[in-house]
């Protein structure tokens, strides 16, 4: 919610040169203006940022096999054990990339 006050820098920027002389105001503004600037910078910044939590950090990243894939099986992703299916089978130990998620249970093929 704090965010919209970003959307007053502008009103604040031109109230300060009705109230100031401009010599005054033009410090002052370009001082909101950076300010907000930097602000605005670093939270599209955040915006752009991977997905780091929930299922979808999961896709396309690795996982070892716990038990043999012939097809289920269990496998270890991020310190997790998932109940998995591999297409073809793998091996106990074998390095696995995620590619599917379905519920609870993950799809998973050999690391390339």
């Amino acid at each position: 919610m704090w965010c919209h006050l970003l959307l007053l820098a502008p009103v604040v920027i031109a109230g300060l040169f009705l109230v100031l002389p401009w010599t005054t105001a033009l410090p002052i503004a370009l001082v909101v203006a950076a300010g907000t600037v930097a602000i605005v910078y670093q939270g599209w910044r955040a915006v752009r940022q991977p997905v780091a939590t929930g299922p979808e950090a999961l896709l396309g990243g690795p996982a070892e096999a716990v038990s043999d894939l012939a097809p289920d099986g269990l496998v270890r992703v991020r310190g997790e054990l998932w109940l998995a299916e591999a297409r073809p089978p793998v091996a106990k130990g074998q390095r696995v990339q995620v590619v599917e998620i379905a519920g609870a249970k993950l799809t998973v093929r050999p690391w390339s």
